[in-house]
């Protein structure tokens, strides 16, 4: 899709008040919310990349998974080749350990089942200790990245767009009623609040946007960009 500034706005609006709320800022206590407009941006991109290739009858799973690699691995790895050596020369042994215990989860995208195994929760004074804990959300998102090309190559399998759309709410549907099944009535919190299984209705929030905005009507802004 074409590059959106409206769409990289809400990004850096939503790494402040992560920020924000990291940094104790007064009025930011619910920054954290940042982390699911993130979720739904990532579902939105990706979908609208995935759905528009179908579209065009050039979708690839070898060129859609490379190009996350892309995106992604480069980055990753020179941040955490980076901390690495910094922290075998800072960090006293536990803390150490605990870094190394977490880097090969990070490395992998399974950052959020490395914080679903600690003994303690994300807003825990003693999280402070693990320096990759913040992966958490990286790894969901790149969970969620292997199943969606998967799941809507075989939704576009359906000539009916009709029947297309009805299974793409079914699904969100589902996955809203399986997130609150297991926040509202399991007390596994750790896992609840890391793994894709509560999350994925907020990065599908984002795949519904992509499948149904371009049947909305257009709004201009005040500086009459249609959007």
């Amino acid at each position: 899709m074409n590059y959106r500034k409206d769409i990289d706005g809400l990004r850096a609006i939503a790494v402040l008040l992560v920020i924000f709320c990291h940094l104790d800022v007064w009025g930011f206590e619910g920054g954290f919310l940042g982390v699911d407009i993130f979720f739904v941006i990532s579902g939105f991109l990706i979908t609208s990349n995935i759905t528009t290739k179908l579209n065009e009858g050039r979708f690839s799973f070898k060129g859609f998974y490379l190009n996350r690699i892309k995106r992604i691995a480069p980055v990753l790895v020179i941040i955490l080749l980076l901390l690495t050596i910094f922290n075998v020369f800072v960090l006293l042994p536990d803390p150490l350990k605990n870094y190394f215990d977490f880097l090969p989860y990070a490395t992998l995208g399974a950052g959020n089942y490395a914080a679903a195994n600690l003994g303690h929760g994300y807003f825990d004074a003693v999280s402070e200790r693990y320096q990759l804990l913040h992966t958490w959300s990286l790894g969901v998102e790149e969970q969620f990245y292997l199943l969606v090309p998967v799941l809507f190559y075989l939704i576009w399998k359906i000539k009916s767009i009709k029947s297309r759309n009805i299974l793409i709410i079914s699904i969100y549907v589902i996955s809203i009623a399986v997130s609150v099944y297991f926040v509202e009535f399991t007390t596994d919190f750790k896992n609840n609040y890391y793994l894709l299984h509560t999350r994925f209705f907020e990065i599908f929030t984002g795949s519904m946007l992509a499948v149904f905005y371009k049947n909305t009507p257009n709004i201009k802004s005040l500086l009459g960009i249609t959007v």
